[in-house]
């Protein structure tokens, strides 16, 4: 959660007219076992994500998240070419999946 302090110590430089782009993660979506703080931490980024987007906002503050593997059309692409990779990475997920579109477009 380093980012979250680096956001804190770049608002005032940012108002005016900025953006921030936070990392997410699809994990966050359904969960993976055995990964409770890893998609906890995660989750917490799409919370302050969202709060800062509306917050920073009144000072034309952009901030989005991306999560640019799991729901990438290059991870569509590089399973398609390895199905076996894709069958090990899902039985290492334990039955977790990404949603089928991407998170939702601008919230700031």
């Amino acid at each position: 959660m380093a980012g979250t302090y680096f956001m804190r110590a770049c608002f005032p430089h940012l108002k005016g007219g900025g953006r921030v782009i936070n990392l997410r993660s699809g994990s966050e979506v359904q969960g993976l076992v055995g990964y409770a703080a890893y998609v906890s931490a995660k989750a917490a980024v799409g919370g302050l994500t969202r709060t800062a987007a509306r917050e920073w906002g009144a000072h034309d503050i952009t901030v989005n998240a991306i999560c640019p593997f799991a729901l990438s059309e290059g991870a569509k692409s590089y399973f398609d070419t390895r199905p076996d990779e894709l069958e090990a990475a899902r039985s290492w997920a334990d039955g977790w999946t990404a949603p089928a579109h991407p998170w939702p477009g601008r919230l700031g």
